[in-house]
């Protein structure tokens, strides 16, 4: 086989290859070292008899590299609900998927209510980086975290005590 197909062949199993991810399995013992309130980590409590966790769990590469295209970078993270009851119980998670956006300097994480679509987790997590509170993720529908249940509203208001630096209401 000549050098120019081997190179073809190579370059194919590349393309199917999955993508390398660096969403961080986390764990209580590695909490501190990733969770330090020195950068943004985005974290995902899931538990592994739930569908939606699924789903979520495979857009989970897709939001990293997103995430981590440019400046300033987020850090994505996965926790095992079941595995970890201490850091649910830390945490106040009761429902799976729970996102919790962590920003540098902020006592209390942002919770995410918004559609398990990676493009609007990545417009909630940079919007929640730049301190803005008042914009809805690029719409397939409806505004993020919108719903009949008044979410959306809910989704401002911790977005608003988390940049002030005060508990959720």
């Amino acid at each position: 086989m000549g050098r120019a197909r081997r190179l073809s062949l190579a370059a194919l199993l590349l393309s199917l290859a999955p993508t390398l991810s660096s969403v961080i399995d986390l764990a209580a013992e590695s909490w501190p070292s990733t969770v330090n309130g020195r950068s943004t980590v985005l974290v995902v409590f899931s538990i592994p008899s739930c569908a939606e966790c699924d789903r979520l769990d495979a857009l989970l590469p897709s939001v990293d590299e997103a995430l981590n295209r440019s400046p300033p970078p987020v850090r994505v993270a996965r926790v095992n609900g079941n595995a970890e009851p201490g850091l649910r119980a830390r945490y106040g998670v009761a429902e799976f998927p729970e996102l919790l956006l962590f920003l540098p300097g902020r006592a209390q994480p942002l919770s995410y209510t918004g559609e398990l679509r990676a493009d609007a987790l990545v417009h909630w997590a940079r919007a929640a980086q730049a301190g803005d509170v008042g914009g809805p993720a690029p719409a397939a529908g409806a505004a993020l975290g919108a719903g009949a249940d008044g979410s959306g509203t809910r989704w401002m208001r911790e977005v608003a005590a988390a940049l002030a630096g005060t508990p959720p209401p």
